[in-house]
């Protein structure tokens, strides 16, 4: 009967134990992450990024930055930043965020209108693409 009362109490003890785990691999990995009320948000990556700059151009954008982080490392993003322009779309999870900042680069549109100077057009140019004016 001793037996008996140890083997449920095990059981029931490692039932709460992996829904508990269940539970934070779902808070950290599919629970939806983003805070910005728009249905989508453009966010753009400087070259030569590190994972702490892109946590602070994400941060207004994001409810918990340390499941981000957490999950950005767990799939090895944190060492391979790439550049770019990206859309955030809302209610998405870690695991689409990261997804989308390792491979969904948008091109951006490049719009310019009559330009009285070459100084003026790349001014134009520069304030919406990486490069300054000067080169």
């Amino acid at each position: 009967m001793y037996l008996k009362r140890l083997l449920i109490a095990i059981v029931i003890i490692g039932l709460i134990l992996c829904g508990a785990f269940a539970y934070w691999v779902y808070s950290t990995l599919l629970a939806p992450n983003t805070r910005f009320e728009a249905s989508e948000v453009a966010i753009y990556i400087p070259t030569g990024s590190q994972i702490d700059e892109v946590l602070h151009i994400l941060e207004p954008y994001l409810e918990d930055t340390d499941h981000f982080y957490r999950v950005a490392r767990q799939k090895k993003y944190d060492t391979n930043i790439k550049p770019g322009r990206f859309i955030l779309y809302k209610d998405m999870n870690n695991n689409d965020i990261v997804n989308v900042l390792r491979s969904r680069n948008t091109p951006v549109t490049v719009a310019f209108n009559n330009q009285e100077t070459l100084d003026a057009l790349a001014g134009r140019i520069a304030a919406q693409i990486e490069a300054d004016s000067a080169s």
